[in-house]
């Protein structure tokens, strides 16, 4: 199963992003306007549906309450949720911890750690990955002042999950490919300039590109 995955999109216009080959599946890591809230986050993500079988989302820090609602209604977001993509158990984590920019989707850490202690009691059959926004702290989350900025109960989640793979975003600057333990953590950089390729089968493989 070959995968798209984007992340960061920001309003801006994806149409060299529709005509990739033999996509069979797209991952949207959030941020998908910059709080512009439904009429073009319907745009974007309608675009996205018309060119590719099927879409999933999670939700940014960036995404307005009507954007969100309507992710769900429409049943591409899996925010807080589990759902099964080519054998693989997907799991969803939308919006960030606070940023310096109060956008719509923030969240204290203890939100998240809530979250994580919930999934961790379930118990996760076989293979599985990871889709957050946010990066995980010390791991594709470093500005460009060289600070890290992730989440650390992600950090902790990931190490006691143990996941195939962690998608992340919403550090521009933190693009990039690497390995959280036994997890690999990719963060494909703000679309459409930059996206990446899975290949999922008993094994995973990611591949960063840039247009």
């Amino acid at each position: 199963m070959k995968i798209l995955a984007i992340s960061d999109l920001h309003d801006r216009p994806i149409d060299q992003l529709l005509k990739l080959d033999d996509i069979d599946c797209v991952f949207v890591l959030g941020d998908i306007t910059t709080g512009k809230g439904l009429i073009k986050t319907q745009e974007i993500m309608n675009k996205l549906r018309t060119s590719y079988p099927s879409v999933y989302s999670i939700t940014g820090n960036w995404e307005t309450a009507d954007a969100s609602d309507w992710l769900e209604r429409e049943g591409i977001s899996i925010d807080g949720k589990t759902v099964e993509i080519g054998g693989y158990q997907v799991l969803g984590i939308g919006g960030s911890t606070p940023t310096p920019f109060k956008t719509p989707r923030e969240f204290p850490e203890y939100y998240y750690e809530n979250m994580f202690k919930g999934w961790l009691e379930i118990p996760i059959e076989g293979r599985s990955i990871i889709l957050s926004h946010a990066p995980p702290y010390g791991v594709c989350d470093k500005t460009f002042i060289g600070t890290h900025v992730g989440s650390k109960p992600l950090r902790n989640f990931i190490l006691q999950r143990q996941s195939n793979l962690l998608l992340c975003g919403h550090i521009h600057e933190g693009r990039g490919k690497t390995n959280l333990d036994k997890t690999i953590v990719a963060n494909p950089g703000p679309a459409p300039d930059h996206y990446a390729i899975l290949e999922i089968d008993k094994t995973i493989s990611v591949e960063l590109y840039s247009l």
